[in-house]
């Protein structure tokens, strides 16, 4: 085992140490699409994509999930 292997070892160690997943930190926004304009037949936002999981499917800890709202007028 090489030193860049064992710094990264010793990394996962830490990060497992927390309780929310760190796994994989691009992944935690959940998108919806709110439009606003007069051809709307809806003013419920819609999730664009998939929603980001409640529990991590590799760690087994809960996920910090944050959305963004993109409205369109």
């Amino acid at each position: 085992m090489n030193f860049s292997n064992r710094l990264k070892k010793i990394e996962n160690l830490m990060l497992n140490d927390s309780t929310i997943c760190v796994c994989h930190p691009q992944q935690n926004f959940d998108v919806y699409i709110l439009d606003l304009s007069e051809d709307s037949e809806s003013s419920e936002p819609v999730l664009k994509g998939e929603a980001v999981p409640d529990v991590c499917p590799d760690c087994r800890k809960p996920t910090e999930k944050n959305s963004i709202t993109v409205k369109i007028l």
